[in-house]
């Protein structure tokens, strides 16, 4: 039996444009919008995580962390403490 190059170029050229398909898929689905959370920030130690009316991002962006005219926003990670930086909202 003898293999032309014809056909073993065919089942290449279908695995490969199947393989960049779904690596274009996968890249789309990145670009969903970024989860929206209300900032808090820091009044006392009565008070540590005191939830803000401005809404912000845990993705990191170029446009800086996320703040009201109380200061910078943060997220909470637990009950009582609110560590986690937050981002403003791209546009």
């Amino acid at each position: 039996m003898k293999t032309t190059l014809k056909g073993i170029v065919m089942p290449v050229a279908t695995l490969v444009l199947g393989a960049a398909g779904a690596f274009a898929t996968t890249s789309m689905a990145s670009d969903e919008a970024p989860t929206i959370i209300t900032g808090r920030y820091y009044v006392s130690s009565a008070d540590p995580c005191h939830l803000s009316d401005v809404e912000c991002t845990d993705v990191f962006n170029d446009n800086g962390a996320c703040t009201s005219p109380q200061g910078t926003l943060w997220k909470m990670d637990s009950p009582v403490t609110c560590p986690l930086p937050l981002y403003k909202i791209q546009p």
